[in-house]
């Protein structure tokens, strides 16, 4: 479901445009992972140091806003457009013509594993990317051009980060059929925290809505998430009733002892399931009711959007999830179906 560029690098992305049958590289060069936008990314060709300097492969770029790649198979020559420039330069060439004036690299552009390496000066002046390096990795930061995320059945769907700040962009930008729109949503900067888009008809009137999830943070015993639904259309926000909103009006969750058993029941006022869970020490918990909230999932399933909160009865014990099932109604999408539903591990316990 989540289809971000690094999972479309891995696929060969630009196979078919700067993809070539022969390597004329020795592969001696000590090879380096590559990191793009924090994110971590399989390649089928590495950044590499050769005579001192540090080459990538250009096809990475394939997709970012503003920038154009085009292969000559013929005369394996390479032709960039970005930022209003055209980059032209051939397969062990130290001269890259450009279109205000030539320059004359220290070391050639040459093919790698069939695909072309150029110099990381050349690749920041033609990208405005910036580009660190240390042992082991070459970290390349796209300044917003790298979408974040990319949806599964919708390529043209697109999410970009804006103004990064101390590991939080402070804006994103939503792309759809080439339009776009800013929000004020926030996001981290970080690998396994990527936002997902969904493109799913939520509110049965035949015409698809975008879901966004935004990982928020997540660590022992949390993760948080938000979720925004977006008309397409016209990019209006689609309201969704907020978590909060839905425990406070509709679940109430209670932890009682007795006898060496711990009563865990949650009541969501159109079921209620009771968990008699063995304490014979009467130390599992101090909780006195359930909590939800410290950990909070987005998907959709047969185009309903649901959300599922982990329920504890300690800081590290979960028993199941609240299960939330979304319907649209009054110009929002509404809490219309909330259950608790027992981990199987905890299901021996449940009250008959």
């Amino acid at each position: 479901m989540k289809k971000i560029l690094g999972s479309f690098l891995a696929a060969g992305l630009l196979s078919s445009v700067i993809h070539m049958s022969h390597s004329t590289y020795a592969a001696s060069a000590p090879e380096l992972s590559l990191q793009l936008d924090h994110q971590m990314v399989k390649t089928d060709v590495h950044p590499v140091m050769k005579d001192g300097e540090l080459y990538l492969p250009v096809y990475i770029a394939k997709g970012w806003t503003g920038i154009r790649l085009h292969w000559n198979q013929k005369d394996k020559s390479l032709t960039v457009w970005s930022k209003g420039e055209r980059y032209d330069m051939k397969n062990g060439s130290r001269k890259v013509s450009s279109t205000k004036s030539d320059t004359a690299l220290s070391s050639p552009v040459f093919i790698k594993d069939g695909r072309m390496m150029i110099p990381s000066l050349l690749f920041k002046a033609m990208t405005g990317a910036s580009i660190q390096r240390d042992d082991e990795a070459v970290m390349v930061n796209t300044k917003g051009k790298r979408a974040l995320a990319v949806a599964d059945n919708r390529q043209d769907v697109k999410l970009y980060g804006l103004n990064e700040n101390q590991g939080i962009y402070q804006g994103l930008v939503l792309e759809v059929s080439g339009q776009r729109q800013r929000y004020p949503w926030k996001t981290p900067v970080s690998w396994k925290e990527s936002p997902e888009l969904i493109v799913k008809d939520l509110n049965g009137d035949g015409k698809p809505e975008v879901v966004i999830l935004l990982n928020q943070g997540s660590g022992t015993g949390v993760h948080a998430q938000d979720v925004h639904v977006v008309n397409p259309a016209d990019f209006t926000e689609i309201p969704v009733e907020p978590v909060e909103e839905t425990i406070k009006n509709r679940v109430f969750g209670e932890i009682q002892r007795a006898g060496g058993v711990l009563k865990v029941s949650v009541d969501t006022k159109e079921s209620k399931v009771t968990l008699n869970i063995p304490d014979p020490d009467q130390d599992r918990t101090d909780q006195t009711s359930v909590g939800f909230g410290a950990v909070v999932y987005h998907a959709v399933e047969n185009n309903r959007l649901v959300a599922r909160l982990g329920g504890n009865i300690s800081f590290s014990e979960f028993v199941g999830d609240l299960e939330i099932v979304y319907g649209y109604k009054n110009g929002r999408f509404e809490a219309e179906e909330v259950r608790f539903v027992p981990f199987d591990e905890y299901k021996e316990y449940v009250q008959k």
